[in-house]
């Protein structure tokens, strides 16, 4: 009787091992991917909230004065009002796993000009380490910067 070549329980653990040896770098770096991707949304979305906010001041939207203030580590506020009276507009929430590396902010943009007091810079970071800066400056625009 003639038998066909097949594959031996040696054989095909040894392609199971060097699958998983070959796999477990990607599935790594899916991890970080996904933490730098949630990073840079947290990132847009705080940029955003501040542009609207500074709009909103600059055109006396209900002859209020709009900001942008810490809530905690994972979340922050459009608020209206001014500083020391302020009025939660609507509540904002980091995309997992990024948060707040530094303490509270509380930013309030000048009625018709849209300025603010003093420049600020808000840090967000992930776990991994990756961090990323967004800067508020005299004139009331925000953008993003690597921190490094």
């Amino acid at each position: 009787m003639f038998r066909r070549p097949a594959l031996t329980i040696i054989e095909m653990i040894l392609v199971i091992a060097l699958l998983a040896i070959l796999l477990v770098p990607s599935v790594m770096g899916i991890g970080a991917y996904r933490q730098k991707q949630a990073l840079n949304a947290s990132a847009e979305i705080l940029t955003t909230v501040l542009s609207r906010a500074h709009i909103y001041s600059r055109e006396a939207k209900e002859q209020k004065q709009w900001g942008v203030r810490f809530k905690d580590n994972r979340s922050y506020e459009m608020i209206s009002g001014a500083p020391g009276a302020a009025v939660p507009y609507f509540e904002f929430e980091l995309t997992s796993p990024s948060q707040f590396t530094q303490g509270p902010f509380e930013i309030w943009f000048l009625v018709d000009t849209g300025e603010v007091d003093h420049p600020e810079t808000i840090t967000l970071g992930v776990p991994r380490g990756d961090a990323l800066q967004v800067i508020v400056n005299k004139a009331g625009s925000a953008e993003i910067k690597n921190e490094k």
